[in-house]
C-alpha cells in the first residue's frame, strides 16, 4: 500500500484508489493501467518488465 500525504492528487483522485490499496509492485502497475493513466494496452507489462530488469520489484 502506498502512503501518500492527505491532500495529495493520488488521494484526491477517485481513479486511483485501487492502485493506493494494492499490495504489491504487480498489483499497483496494473491498477495505474486500468485507472485510464495509460492507453497502452500493454503498459503494466512493459512497466514490469522495466521493473524486474532493474530488480526493483524486490523492493
Amino acid at each position: 500500500m502506498i502512503d501518500l500525504p492527505s491532500g495529495s492528487f493520488l488521494q484526491q483522485n477517485k481513479r486511483y484508489k485501487p492502485m493506493l490499496q494494492a499490495a504489491t509492485l504487480q498489483e499497483q502497475v496494473e491498477a495505474l493501467g486500468k485507472s485510464g493513466y495509460a492507453t497502452d494496452p500493454e503498459y503494466a507489462d512493459k512497466v514490469m518488465a522495466i521493473a524486474k530488469s532493474k530488480r526493483l520489484e524486490v523492493l
